[in-house]
């Protein structure tokens, strides 16, 4: 099979533990973003990952590596958004407010459109 077909085919399965017995994987996992875990070699099983190097069993399952990240640290991390918008200018406006208006959110483009 063609690398790059099967990559399209790990990223649209998601699995939840990928090991690449390849010659070329260095190559190749930059390529792959849709796998709770990445196990590269014939000496890396499964088990490595869930038992000595850290990533927990906890991982992604049913494709969900698709929008989610295994078990972390940094699951328990609160983090806030800062957002500071200097100026705006009717580019801005307009642009933020046709989003908005195309998710029907009438007060958030109302919100934008009374700013100077």
């Amino acid at each position: 099979m063609d690398t790059n077909k099967a990559v399209d085919m790990v990223n649209d399965i998601a699995p939840e533990h990928l090991e690449l017995l390849i010659k070329n994987a260095k190559n190749v996992v930059p390529k792959i973003y849709n796998a709770g875990a990445i196990f590269v070699g014939y000496n890396t099983a499964t088990a490595v990952g869930d038992y000595w190097a850290g990533p927990s069993h906890v991982l992604p399952t049913n494709a969900s590596a698709k929008y989610s990240s295994g078990l972390s640290v940094m699951t328990f991390m609160k983090r806030s958004s800062y957002i500071e918008l200097k100026k705006v200018n009717s580019v801005i406006k307009k642009q933020i407010a046709d989003f908005a208006n195309a998710e029907g959110l009438l007060n958030h483009k109302k919100s934008i459109e009374v700013r100077k």
